[in-house]
């Protein structure tokens, strides 16, 4: 195995329009592509694979909340959005990996478009607080079995803001922000082996020869395919990822990317017999086992770039109309390869037709800058987020996290197709920032027969009688016919704490008091108790081994939940949300 020369002394001397390029090209390439890929559910007649932004329709929500949205010509899809949250990130502070996993990524659920599977469960993890290697045991499993794309997408701001740098230093960048959303070898592979390629597109100072960047890549397997360790920031994710195999699978994803690289450099020999199409195919990139794999993109990426070094626009077309591929990312992938070989002059007036294409010029300046803000910040979690859509619900003012507009409008972008589903949206918009569009959609509540005969209860708050004082729901006592047996339901098998004991009571947690009875008679019929866990998939198990017998798991919207009976045949209704 031979190593490039002229890789071990990296220029700083990279122009703007290179940087620019990059950021643009992906932006570009994602706008493109975006219409065409099978998630995007494209409803319009206006796509037809040529040239020109269109306006769309995006189909979303699938059976139980189902919409539309209508997508603005040359408007990007989530590609472009985790670049420029992971740029604003490394711009604002210098431990950017917590601040992308904290703040960035769980506000990204407000206006994410076209989000990947993985991202999204991460992102929602991240909301609550929890690491996603250190969810429950079905999320962590998904989350170590997650191996697309989605980190591969968005690590260009790691080698532009990394610029003369060795590629090592870039490298450990990447796996700590690749961890974030993934944890299975292949979306870290992917990551890393498009990065030395970007890397090497950005320092290369000649004009890069006809496949230059696949036998780079080739050349140089003992460099991106090294893990590098997270220990430093986060200690427990190796220990807990071996539980999983993750490096005894290291070895065996780096041999099977190598593989894919040797097929797009045979195809790329062939001169002018070579098809795009059948390469494509060949990688994988319409198989939709793994069309969305991290080390997919990869290879159909760098093969792309390689082949069309000299005619860019060709080679972002060529992926972005690839129906059937995971057109936006292939396509953005490739463009920013295509941006660091060419700069901006091949995007032409189609360039300034994207989305923010200012701002993203902007951000991709950026990168240079040696030190970060270094602004205080708070993690963004479900209350930060509730007051966002309550502010915007009511017409007043927002407070976003930096470098986010804070000027909203409401605009008519989503309807539905539903009686019992109303949207709204707004879009945030202000000169030198990235456009966000939040969209709500609210489910029709309709009243039921049981509601309607609860009228008669409802009380109203000018009654003359009505206290004067203030009062707060304090708890509730239950009697137990055994109450150790009871304490045994609702302390170890469903974990709530004992927080007090006397001989007269035991309180669980702050609302659950349980009495002796005094007549050790069973009297639970019609009562029922709600009980919310953590892991609810768990908590299912440990019930039914205990005999118990649960009911099967239901999901509501954002919740999960079971029923059972506890010792005295009351009814429990334990829940997750999610």
């Amino acid at each position: 195995m031979t190593k490039d020369k002229r890789l071990s002394t990296p220029s700083t001397e990279v122009s703007d329009a290179r940087l620019v390029g990059v950021f643009l090209g992906a932006a570009l390439g994602d706008a493109l592509g975006w219409p065409y890929e099978n998630r995007a559910r494209n409803s319009s007649s206006k796509a037809g694979g040529t040239l020109r932004f269109s306006d769309w329709v995006k189909r979303s929500g699938g059976r139980f909340q189902p919409h539309e949205e209508l997508i603005p010509a040359g408007s990007y899809s989530d590609d472009t959005q985790l670049i420029l949250a992971v740029s604003r990130a490394k711009t604002t502070s210098s431990d950017w990996w917590h601040y992308f996993a904290t703040v960035e990524l769980p506000l990204w659920l407000t206006y994410e478009r076209g989000g990947g599977g993985a991202t999204l469960r991460a992102a929602r993890s991240w909301l609550k607080g929890i690491p996603p290697w250190e969810s429950g045991p079905s999320e962590r499993e998904r989350y170590f079995q997650a191996g697309g794309n989605g980190a591969a997408m968005r690590i260009a701001p790691h080698i532009l803001s990394n610029l003369g740098k060795p590629f090592d230093k870039v490298a450990e960048d990447i796996v700590l922000d690749s961890v974030v959303t993934h944890g299975h070898p292949h979306a870290i592979i992917g990551a890393l082996a498009y990065g030395f390629a970007l890397w090497t597109a950005i320092h290369n100072s000649q004009t890069l020869e006809y496949g230059h960047l696949l036998r780079a890549v080739r050349e140089n397997v003992g460099l991106w395919g090294v893990w590098r360790s997270v220990s430093a920031v986060w200690p427990n994710w190796l220990p807990i990822a071996n539980d999983y195999g993750f490096e005894a699978s290291w070895a065996e994803t780096v041999d099977s990317f190598a593989s894919q690289i040797e097929v797009a450099t045979e195809s790329l020999e062939a001169g002018a017999l070579s098809l795009d199409q059948s390469t494509l195919e060949a990688l994988g990139c319409f198989d939709k086992r793994i069309l969305g794999a991290g080390t997919v993109a990869a290879s159909a990426a760098i093969y792309l770039a390689s082949r069309y070094a000299a005619g860019p626009m060709e080679g972002v077309t060529a992926a972005a109309f690839a129906r059937g591929a995971d057109t936006d990312t292939i396509a953005s992938m490739t463009g920013a390869l295509l941006g660091a070989i060419n700069g901006v002059e091949w995007l032409g007036s189609l360039g300034r037709e994207v989305q923010d294409y200012e701002f993203i010029a902007d951000m991709a300046r950026s990168m240079r800058r040696a030190a970060p803000n270094e602004l205080r910040y708070k993690w963004v979690d479900n209350r930060y987020i509730d007051s966002i859509l309550t502010d915007l619900d009511k017409g007043r003012p927002i407070q976003m996290p930096p470098g986010f507009p804070s000027v909203a409008r409401e605009v008519d972008l989503v309807t539905t197709n539903s009686q019992n589903l109303r949207a709204r949206s707004w879009i945030l918009q202000e000169p030198h920032f990235q456009t966000i569009v939040i969209k709500k959609l609210i489910r029709a509540k309709r009243e039921t027969a049981s509601e309607k005969d609860q009228e008669a209860f409802a009380f109203k708050s000018e009654e003359p009688n009505s206290p004067s004082w203030e009062a707060t729901f304090a708890g509730i006592g239950l009697y137990a016919s055994d109450i150790a047996q009871s304490v045994n339901f609702y302390h170890r098998l469903l974990g709530l704490p004992v927080v007090r004991q006397t001989s007269k009571m035991i309180q669980l947690g702050e609302h659950l008091v349980l009495r002796p009875s005094p007549n050790k008679e069973k009297g639970g019929s019609g009562t029922l108790v709600y009980i919310q866990v953590s892991d609810l998939g768990n908590c299912f198990k440990v019930l039914r081994s205990a005999g118990l017998m649960p009911s099967e798991i239901e999901i509501n919207g954002s919740r999960r939940s079971l029923t059972c009976l506890d010792p005295d045949g009351r009814t429990v209704e334990v829940f997750q949300r999610f």
